[in-house]
């Protein structure tokens, strides 16, 4: 089936032209994290290599609310893992839109971190909005 579509030239183009675009989506930060900008909104989870660095996580606590504005810097999450307590601060101004509340409970959706951490769809922390 992949064959079939790549077979013409403009299905090529057409899913390299996508692929770039979903990719200048997301930035990783030197800290650890991934960035991946949506239309409203900005998903903010843990790079692979964070993750190897960090180990298996065994906890993820919010330090704040859906609603609470942030400053850049400010404590968003805390992780703790088998190594070390980390934190995940703003990259910047912001407003709290979500956080993926399943991950402070030990369980499948923390272990699905730990599998697969750049998965920029469903392995997110927390969602912010940069403020103006």
């Amino acid at each position: 089936m992949i064959k079939t579509f790549f077979n013409t030239a403009k299905n090529l183009k057409l899913y390299i032209s996508e692929s770039k675009r979903f990719y200048s989506n997301i930035k990783k930060l030197e800290s650890g994290e991934w960035l991946y900008n949506h239309r409203d909104y900005t998903s903010v989870g843990l790079t692979k290599n964070s993750l190897l660095e960090l180990n298996d996580l065994i906890y993820i606590d919010f330090t704040v609310n859906k609603g609470d504005v942030v400053k850049k810097n400010e404590e968003m999450v805390t992780i703790e893992s088998v190594k070390t307590v980390e934190t995940i601060k703003a990259p910047y101004d912001c407003v709290i839109l979500q956080i993926n509340e399943s991950l402070s409970e030990q369980g499948e959706a923390l272990d699905y971190l730990n599998e697969v951490p750049e998965n920029f769809e469903d392995s997110w922390i927390i969602r912010i909005d940069k403020i103006p």
